[in-house]
């Protein structure tokens, strides 16, 4: 799991579900850093976890089965310390980071992450929450 996919992570079930297979949500990514949820800002952590407590988890039966619910392995995880280096205080800085990162294989793929991932990318420009 990573800023990539977290924010469609319900499509990603539901697509996993309909090929019939199983998918263990206690992966994370760590490196690249800045791909880690646990070092987005704190809130685009709090944006995506509202996101996360509205999965139905229960729906899915393809997936590992952990002891502890995938909201809180999900929750927790997003909600540890950023990487030391890695502390985002706001959005803008974040977003502009990871675009440029993400920049480098749009351009050799000619593609835009806006296209191929629009959730996250306009996620990402909800720049408005400090302001209201």
């Amino acid at each position: 799991m990573s800023v990539l996919n977290i924010v469609d992570l319900e499509k990603m079930l539901d697509r996993f579900e309909s090929y019939n297979l199983g998918i263990d949500l206690r992966n994370q990514v760590h490196n690249p850093n800045i791909l880690s949820v646990r070092n987005m800002p704190p809130d685009l952590k709090k944006d995506v976890i509202d996101i996360i407590q509205q999965i139905d988890f229960t729906k899915y039966k393809n997936y590992f089965h952990p002891k502890t619910g995938h909201k809180e392995i999900i929750t927790n995880f997003i909600n540890l310390p950023p990487d030391p280096g890695f502390e985002y205080s706001d959005r803008v800085q974040y977003r502009n980071d990871l675009l440029k990162f993400l920049s480098i294989s749009d351009s050799y793929r000619k593609t835009l992450v806006s296209e191929y991932l629009p959730s996250l990318y306009n996620l990402l420009h909800l720049d408005n929450h400090n302001e209201e």
